[in-house]
């Protein structure tokens, strides 16, 4: 039985929520994410790769859903705990639970903070067992290394198109704290990124718009698009 953070594979369709839970989870030092998936079919091959201690699955995905994987996982790993993120309701909280849904072992509301969704999860597991009980990870593939020669290159192709870029870019966890910050934001906004990283995402909203980036935030926490803005400096 291995010490340490809890092992998790994070699964989630919309690919930007799934970085950002990811985020969320290796920031705590409570859980350390193994592997990421995009559907449900994908979050079964992961959890048999990786034999986590825990699955984070979105709830409604195409094809084979979270809640759909939830058997295939539970036969190819009996020892994780399986925790759905799911869609909230209009006027707050969860939508009933399905027949399928309760195969897990909870279910969180996805646009929780990141302190928030690790609290829950921390409770959920210490139902369960101590860190890395689940199993040891399969033995990786072999590394194709010009493969990832050539993935890292585009990696840093693709950060310094986006600080070099004149459109102002950033990125912010769920709860709306700012992440990233590139030099075109820094032009349009005035703020350089020290003194943005860190802070919520309302300090560049109007006043006489206080409602707006809530509501953002909470559509895209759904997985659902957000109509792209054009922003002015007006000062």
């Amino acid at each position: 039985m291995s010490a340490g953070p809890y092992r998790v594979v994070v699964v989630d369709d919309v690919p930007e929520i799934r970085e950002i839970v990811m985020l969320m989870l290796d920031t705590g030092g409570a859980f350390r994410v193994v592997g990421s998936a995009g559907s449900g079919a994908a979050a079964v091959r992961s959890a048999e790769r990786h034999r986590p201690d825990l699955v984070l699955l979105d709830s409604d995905m195409p094809g084979m859903s979270g809640a759909e994987a939830i058997p295939a996982i539970r036969q190819l790993v009996p020892g994780a705990a399986v925790v759905l993120l799911c869609a909230s309701v209009p006027g707050g909280g969860l939508a009933l639970e399905s027949d399928v849904d309760r195969l897990a072992d909870a279910r969180i509301e996805k646009g929780v903070t990141g302190p928030q969704l690790t609290e829950r999860l921390l409770e959920v597991m210490a139902s369960k067992r101590p860190p890395g009980s689940a199993g040891p990870e399969a033995d990786p593939p072999e590394v194709d290394r010009a493969a990832v020669g050539q993935e890292e290159a585009a990696r840093r192709q693709l950060a310094a198109l986006v600080e070099s870029s004149d459109d102002a870019i950033m990125s912010t966890t769920l709860d709306g704290t700012i992440v990233s910050w590139n030099g075109g934001a820094e032009a349009l906004y005035g703020y350089p990124a020290s003194e943005v990283i860190g802070r919520h995402v309302s300090l560049l909203v109007p006043p006489e718009r206080p409602d707006e980036m809530p509501r953002i935030l909470s559509r895209i926490a759904r997985g659902q698009r957000v109509q792209h803005y054009d922003t002015v400096r007006l000062a």
